[in-house]
């Protein structure tokens, strides 16, 4: 799945959001699933990214795989 414009920048803001303790991992790993209609697991992928502090790269990356399945 190729993500536009629009939808990197709605997963980067939640992600800031997250790293700002604004926005829970739970709540931020429902909104990416509602959003893009899956339900794959995204927390473990999430915390990576925290943990290198990668930014939300990714995230998108795990999408982008999930359209190829």
């Amino acid at each position: 799945m190729w993500l536009t414009y629009d939808e990197n920048e709605y997963i980067s803001k939640q992600y800031r959001k997250y790293l700002d303790n604004k926005l829970s991992l739970d709540k931020f790993n429902e909104q990416i699933q509602k959003k893009f209609n899956t339900d794959y697991d995204f927390r473990a992928v999430i915390k990576e990214c925290k943990l290198q502090n990668k930014g939300s790269y990714d995230i998108g990356w795990a999408l982008l795989d999930l359209g190829e399945k």
